[in-house]
């Protein structure tokens, strides 16, 4: 009688039981296959899996396992836990680091512009003031050189502004009224052709006093307007010590820039006058000063004078600009002047625009992977939009539509701070120039009127389009690899590949041959059972 027996490779495979071991049996069952067991394959328990998986994680997520609450929530909410770390803490990470390095940079470039904006009120005041004392020159050099003439006054530049200039700025107009006697007899006796001589020469230094006054006023007139990037002047704020993030002043026009300017304006003037009148005092112990020393006083008042002793940091104008460094947006419309603030964006800027970088390739990945899941999950129509093809459509949809919405944002903060209407064709190309970080300068959001509010949904509603840009140029990048290699490596790789494998193929064909030689279906073994 003939036993059964196990025709395989193991040869303590377990019996089938529907196989009749009587003697007076004459069936033989047939051949079966049992998939799924690798013999002489070592078995690898659960522990040891969980092991090396803890292994390859990260150290945050090992110390959240730890914990049996946490452990809960990331199994039970995993996708969860992935817009949370994976989006959204990175993006505020992002705001905090600009709302830090632009306070900064406010308390470094503040003083820079208050000096900026001091020399243009000074030049523009100059300019002023020359352009009336070539009125009054002009008004008065006839009758200030025949004065002159009569009083026997030397011609020189020095005495031309000494003497000459006294006399037409004092409005001595009493001179030939009670000298009219003197000045009779003594043209009687005149020599015409020296008089025409004097008022000759003192016409051709009135001409080069003139042009140098009129060059000056053109110099003057170069002069830029006033900004306000770093600082925010308004009634009520206190000194550049001050950070300043107030929310409810945008409700008002304080903040519009014609509207600093003119508060700045007018406390330049009032120290001005201060100061003149406090030099004036200084020049004049006497009680009397020439045109000279009341000229000195005026000069040393336009220089001492500052409108922004009556200004607060622009807090919330500085972190927008630091948001758009780190962003690589930048529109070109301010820029850091001071040692200090250059050094700061040199460096802290640097890695900002790094950190930026880490955020934009995590956010648009974990976007992606989060909406294939969820749309798979919805229905199965849906799973066609996690294909390269048709997500790259779907996600491109999606940031052409929210540029749209960031264009009618743009569009109602510029009319409601500014006053200024936008046409909704122009903020979708501020849309566009600014989610693709092209930011071409031509149009930008004022900083001057940004407040705390604006630091919030600003920045995240900007991200959110970088998001959507990457998602979309992932899809896309995909769709076109897979459609254009077909499968093959392009000219690139197989150059690259040929030099040295530097896709790492090279590596494994090396160690290929010192491996065992595994079966052509390595992931499933057939074990033979017979009776």
């Amino acid at each position: 009688m003939m036993s059964d027996k196990v025709v395989g490779d193991e040869p303590d495979v377990a019996q089938n039981e529907n196989v009749s071991n009587g003697p007076s049996s004459s069936y033989v069952a047939k051949p079966r296959r049992i998939s799924g067991l690798r013999p002489n394959a070592k078995t690898t328990s659960r522990r040891e899996l969980n092991a090396t998986e803890d292994d390859n994680d990260g150290i945050l997520y090992k110390s959240l396992m730890k914990s049996i609450f946490t452990k809960k929530l990331l199994t039970r909410f995993p996708g969860c836990f992935a817009f949370l770390f994976g989006i959204v803490i990175p993006c505020f990470i992002l705001m905090f680091l600009a709302l830090i390095f632009g306070t900064i940079l406010a308390r470094l470039e503040a003083p820079k512009e208050v000096e900026r904006n001091d020399d243009n009120l000074a030049s523009l005041y100059l300019a002023n003031r020359t352009e009336n004392t070539i009125i009054a020159l002009t008004t008065n050099i006839s009758k200030g050189c025949l004065e002159s003439w009569l009083l026997d006054t030397p011609l020189s530049e020095n005495s031309f502004d000494e003497e000459i200039l006294d006399q037409l700025f004092q409005r001595e107009d009493e001179f030939f009224a009670n000298n009219s006697a003197a000045v009779g007899e003594f043209l009687n006796k005149a020599n015409f052709e020296d008089l025409h001589q004097y008022l000759k020469t003192c016409g051709d230094l009135s001409r080069e006093w003139t042009r140098e006054r009129f060059a000056e006023s053109l110099r003057a007139h170069e002069a830029s307007g006033l900004s306000f990037n770093w600082i925010r002047c308004y009634e009520g704020a206190a000194d550049l010590k001050r950070m300043d993030f107030d929310g409810d002043l945008f409700e008002s026009s304080v903040l519009k820039p014609s509207e600093q300017g003119y508060w700045y304006t007018k406390n330049w003037i009032r120290d001005y006058h201060r100061l003149e009148a406090l030099y004036r005092e200084e020049y004049g112990k006497d009680g009397k000063l020439t045109v000279r020393e009341v000229f000195q006083a005026s000069d040393r008042a336009l220089e001492d004078a500052t409108g922004g002793n009556k200004c607060n940091l622009n807090g919330s104008g500085s972190a927008w600009f630091w948001f758009t460094i780190e962003t690589t947006v930048g529109y070109g419309n301010q820029a850091p002047e001071s040692r200090g603030g250059r050094a700061l964006v040199f460096t802290c800027g640097f890695f900002s625009i790094l950190a930026f970088a880490a955020l934009l390739s995590t956010t648009g990945r974990v976007l992606a992977e989060l909406t294939d899941r969820t749309l798979s999950s919805w229905h199965p129509a849906l799973k066609r939009f996690t294909h390269p093809g048709w997500g790259s459509m779907f996600w491109g949809m999606a940031w052409i539509a929210w540029m749209l919405l960031m264009a009618y944002v743009v569009k109602k903060w510029k009319s409601s701070r500014l006053g200024e209407p936008m046409d909704l064709g122009e903020a979708y190309w501020f849309s566009y120039i600014s989610t693709t970080t092209v930011g071409l300068g031509d149009f930008f959001l004022e900083p001057e009127v940004m407040v705390g509010i604006d630091l919030l949904y600003m920045p995240l509603m900007y991200l959110f389009g970088f998001t959507l840009l990457s998602a979309f140029l992932t899809k896309l990048a995909t769709f076109l690899t897979d459609h254009l290699s077909n499968g093959k490596r392009s000219f690139v790789d197989s150059v690259l590949f040929n030099m040295g494998g530097t896709d790492g193929n090279e590596d494994e064909d090396k160690q290929a041959p010192e491996s065992a030689p595994q079966p052509e279906d390595d992931s499933e073994e057939d074990i033979i059972v017979a009776a």
